[in-house]
């Protein structure tokens, strides 16, 4: 299933009836945006009971039984979990292309697995591995904000997250929807407490 990220919010609704996918692909060039879908998915999942989290990064080295290993372990105390599987370099080889497909063929009904990718270039978006997992989940696009579209996006996220950030943070701290305001900047701020949301919230 192919979902763009301005649909993110009403799939997540559903699922509160519905349940959630057993695997999300998230894609795209702006780093900032994938982070926040992530997030909400994890959010998400969390709230529906998947309380351990697994994290794995496919860099040089890495050993793809580790994910089969993940998908297919139990948590010590037998709670359901989220597997988070981040490739930054957007090509798992041919080993991880056929970890990939395996996991995509035999999803648990305890793991909710989070895949996080930069965007894709035609082939790899028509990768057996790639089809996979579209093919078993949701695969969310996540296309650039245009620069014209930067100051509504920049106020729709804080107007999103303000009761949070009221709550969370009673010093009051805030992010300016002013489009001079950089995104960097605004993930500086987000990173002064866990619990702050400004802009774009990172989940722990």
């Amino acid at each position: 299933m192919q979902l763009k990220l301005d649909g993110l919010d009403a799939h997540l609704r559903q699922t509160k009836a519905k349940g959630l996918a057993p695997l999300y692909v998230v894609h795209g060039d702006e780093h900032l945006l994938v982070l926040e879908a992530v997030d909400r998915l994890r959010q998400t999942a969390r709230e529906a009971g998947f309380s351990e989290r697994d994290v794995l990064v496919a860099e040089r080295n890495f050993h793809w039984g580790q994910l089969v290993e993940a998908q297919q372990s139990m948590s010590l105390f037998g709670d359901r979990k989220i597997v988070e599987l981040r490739i930054p370099s957007g090509k798992p080889g041919k080993d991880g292309g056929e970890a990939l497909r395996a996991v995509a063929a035999h999803p648990s009904p305890d793991v909710v697995m989070l895949v996080t990718l930069p965007r894709l270039d035609f082939a790899t978006s028509k990768s057996a591995w790639f089809q996979a997992l579209e093919s078993a989940g949701v695969s969310i696009k996540v296309d650039s904000v245009d620069r014209t579209r930067l100051p509504a996006w920049v106020a729709s996220a804080w107007r999103c997250n303000s009761s949070a950030s009221k709550a969370a943070n009673p010093a009051g701290a805030r992010c300016s929807s002013s489009p001079t305001r950089s995104k960097a900047t605004c993930w500086r701020l987000t990173r002064k407490s866990r619990s702050s949301a400004c802009c774009i919230r990172r989940a722990n």
